[in-house]
């Protein structure tokens, strides 16, 4: 991503879940995953956890498009998406 983009990664800067349904280890599960909805240079992506027809767990995060500083190397800031990804 360094190489093509000019970016160091997609940061998680928030994140939070709503435990609806117990789940337990061995349970079979389905995660379903989208992007929620696109900023300036952050993206919401939705996350959900189905017991069978049951929703078990939602969760939801914000990710930051980031590339290093270009006045301080020690930091990293958000950049715009660049028009084709």
């Amino acid at each position: 991503m360094l190489k093509i983009y000019g970016i160091v990664g997609i940061p998680m800067v928030d994140t939070r879940a709503r435990f609806i349904t117990p789940s337990c280890f061995g349970d079979d599960v389905v995660v379903e995953s989208l992007i929620a909805e696109w900023h300036r240079s952050s993206f919401d992506v939705q996350h959900q956890l189905f017991k069978g027809d049951v929703l078990a767990v939602e969760c939801f995060e914000t990710r930051v498009w980031a590339a290093r500083s270009e006045t301080d190397v020690g930091r990293i800031e958000s950049r715009r998406f660049p028009r084709k990804c």
